[in-house]
């Protein structure tokens, strides 16, 4: 979350959903990335803008049954998502 928070200019403040799941983060072409936060289970559901999942999938992410949303169980995994989100931000800028 902080790399969406941080991911270039003009980033809005997340959005929360009062279903709880969890911040959506956006700039001015949109949304380009949310999260949806586990508390049960150890890890988080990502959705990022543009995000190809047979690349994502090639780069060892587990897919979720719904489109574009991808499960991060460790912190290596989250940290081979950066260039993801930064790719998902540039898309909709």
């Amino acid at each position: 979350m902080t790399v969406a928070a941080n991911a270039g200019p003009h980033v809005e403040s997340p959005i929360y959903e009062t279903g709880g799941n969890g911040p959506k983060y956006s700039n001015p072409g949109g949304q380009f990335c949310a999260f949806h936060l586990r508390t049960t289970t150890p890890h988080v559901w990502v959705w990022l803008y543009g995000a190809e999942r047979e690349s994502l999938i090639a780069d060892g992410f587990e897919p979720s049954a719904q489109d574009d949303w991808f499960k991060v169980k460790t912190l290596l995994e989250a940290v081979r998502l950066v260039k993801w989100t930064l790719k998902a931000h540039q898309a909709r800028a």
